[in-house]
């Protein structure tokens, strides 16, 4: 991560806002589909002590058969953008929370390196994070996620793309898991503003 200061603060607030700071707040649930950050979210993630009460686990799927395979991305979707899509990243996040059976989940997939047959001129990458409706409040004027997309049946998510000009391979898995656990802490706190 950037620094492990910056790294261990980021785990610590995601604890907090996980486990709730009310009496009465529901605990949330986490999970992780990582592609490109070859399992870094989930360092960052098991960073403290006491994740587990939280951090139900994650998987690395760096090929589009293991995406297919362990999170249910077709592979007919994967194979022509080798993995690295909007599209992908929010199914690796959909299939993770609900391979975990998490309330929460989030995912990276990208390219680590340039990646020109694929329009990739530098490193880049895509997160995404995924939650169950239930989490969200329906009551009147709270606050909504802005830019989510979905369903009260299927969930919501999230997503963005990330590029890294100039990076190294290992710059941009870094720089790609902090961005994924930044916007898991994001919207940690919009749920909880809620």
């Amino acid at each position: 991560m950037s620094s492990n200061a910056e790294a261990l603060a980021l785990s610590a607030e995601i604890k907090t806002l996980a486990l709730g700071s009310a009496p009465t707040a529901n605990l949330f649930t986490i999970a992780a589909a990582e592609s490109l950050t070859v399992g870094r979210v989930q360092t960052l993630l098991g960073l403290v002590s006491g994740s587990s009460e939280y951090f139900l686990g994650g998987a690395t799927a760096y090929s589009p058969e293991q995406k297919e395979k362990l999170f249910g991305v077709p592979l007919s979707e994967s194979q022509p953008c080798a993995g690295v899509s909007e599209s992908i990243a929010r199914q690796l996040a959909s299939g993770a929370r609900q391979r975990f059976g998490a309330d929460i989940a989030v995912a990276t997939t990208g390219f680590a390196e340039p990646a020109p047959k694929y329009g990739a001129a530098h490193p880049m990458a895509w997160w995404s994070v995924a939650w169950k409706a239930s989490v969200s409040s329906t009551a009147p004027g709270a606050p909504r996620i802005p830019h989510a997309s979905g369903d009260p049946e299927n969930g919501y998510t999230l997503a963005a793309c990330v590029e890294f000009p100039g990076h190294t391979r290992a710059e941009a898995q870094e720089a790609t898991a902090l961005a994924a656990a930044t916007a898991l802490r994001n919207l940690l706190r919009s749920l909880r503003a809620q």
